[in-house]
C-alpha cells in the first residue's frame, strides 16, 4: 500500500499480477507521513484503513493465510494492539467466508 501511494500505482492491479499461489503469509504494518507527503513504512504506527482494505482484497484472492501484524516500535497500550489484531482477525474471517 505504501509503495502504491508513493509511486502512484493501483495496488490491487499489482497484487492481481503477482503469482498468488506463492503467497504463504501477509505482513501488515503502519506507516508515517513526512511533511513532504512521502509515506515511510515504519512498522511503528497504527495500520490505516487503506492497508486493512488491501489485506482483505488480498486474502479474498489467496485464501486463508497467516497474517502477521508488525509493530517494531512506538508500542501502544496492549488494548490498542489487541484491537488491531482483532480487526485483522475479522478481516481474515470475512475473507474466508467470501
Amino acid at each position: 500500500w505504501v509503495n502504491s501511494v508513493n509511486h502512484a500505482f493501483d495496488p490491487r492491479a499489482f497484487i492481481d499480477a503477482l503469482p498468488l499461489d506463492r503467497v504463504v503469509q501477509l505482513h501488515v504494518a503502519g506507516h508515517m507521513v513526512r511533511p513532504d507527503g512521502l509515506i515511510i513504512d515504519t512498522h511503528a504506527e497504527p495500520v490505516c484503513s487503506g492497508v486493512y482494505d488491501l489485506v482483505e482484497f488480498t486474502l479474498r484472492r489467496v485464501g486463508p493465510r497467516p497474517v502477521l501484524l508488525e509493530r517494531d516500535g512506538n508500542y501502544p497500550d496492549l488494548d490498542v494492539l489487541l484491537a488491531e489484531v482483532a480487526t485483522l482477525q475479522r478481516i481474515a474471517d470475512d475473507a474466508a467466508r467470501a
